[in-house]
């Protein structure tokens, strides 16, 4: 990036230092979010939608029972009918959870700051830089700040497990 007259202007270590805080703020969230997502995924599949699908076979297979037998067990058809509402109750949760919905938009996020976390790790490596870089990197940072979702505290707290190369280094 060149000035009106032609002489390059280099980024000061205070402003590469700041660029590898950025990076890493940026990495952080990035994986907190990649974290949030997988945790929203399986609470959706595994702890809401599998015993679901269960419940609902069971059912399936009780009123099937009740229905060929002659004189229908009162035990089949009540476990018929609990299967069923166990399976309606777990759905009902599972649309209100919306677990699915909070996974997509907490990778959306994450692949936002990586995106992010890379454009600024170019800038830092650059020998070249001004203000308007920098200045436009923490408008990105901001944008992608607003438009992700809350993550878990659990989640952020997992996410600070990077090796010591990642973590921005006074110098």
């Amino acid at each position: 990036m060149r000035e009106s007259d032609g002489s390059a202007k280099h980024l000061s270590d205070e402003q590469r230092l700041y660029l590898r805080q950025l990076e890493y703020r940026a990495l952080k969230a990035g994986d907190a979010h990649h974290r949030s997502a997988r945790l929203f995924d399986f609470v959706d599949t595994w702890v809401l939608g599998t015993p679901s699908l269960v419940a609902a076979f069971a059912a399936t297979i009780l009123t099937t029972i009740t229905l060929t037998q002659s004189p229908p067990a009162f035990g089949v058809r009540l476990a018929a009918v609990l299967c069923a509402a166990l399976s309606a109750a777990l759905t009902g949760v599972r649309n209100q959870v919306g677990a699915s919905g909070r996974a997509v938009g907490h990778q959306r996020a994450g692949v936002a700051y990586n995106a992010l976390r890379r454009k600024t790790a170019a800038a830092a490596a650059s020998t070249v830089g001004d203000a308007q870089l920098i200045d436009g990197l923490n408008t990105l940072y901001d944008e992608a700040g607003q438009s992700a979702p809350v993550i878990p505290r659990s989640q952020w707290n997992k996410a600070d497990t990077w090796t010591a190369d990642a973590k921005p280094h006074p110098q």
